[in-house]
């Protein structure tokens, strides 16, 4: 059985570090941004030119991959599709960071993890 007071103050989830490191889960962080709501560059990226260029190429292998689909979905080649445009980049963003111990579980539209 969960435990009622879990959110307590002094709890839980205040008193376990979460995967960065701090001290609480409601601690306030403000969103990291590189380009102002004009598209100004405010800061330098943390990736070199090469490698935002290898995110963007895997990004649009996965739309390709996904829109063919789409086109020979109908042809009975599947049971089954969901399709996952405009999620390319959470799924290639997150399989690039993950390291050779992690693992994954791809579910419904995340086909383009494996393609990343």
């Amino acid at each position: 059985m969960i435990d009622p007071d879990w959110r307590a103050p002094g709890g839980p989830s205040e008193t376990l570090p979460d995967l960065f490191g701090r001290s609480s889960l409601r601690e306030k962080r403000e969103p990291i941004r590189f380009l102002d709501p004009s598209g100004r560059a405010v800061a330098e990226p943390p990736l070199r030119d090469e490698e935002i260029l290898e995110l963007h190429r895997l990004m649009l292998l996965c739309r390709t991959f996904d829109r063919w689909i789409q086109r020979v979905h109908p042809l009975g080649a599947f049971s089954r599709y969901a399709p996952f445009e405009g999620q390319e980049a959470s799924m290639v963003g997150s399989a690039k960071a993950l390291r050779d111990v992690d693992w994954i579980v791809p579910t419904y539209r995340e086909y383009a993890v494996f393609l990343a």
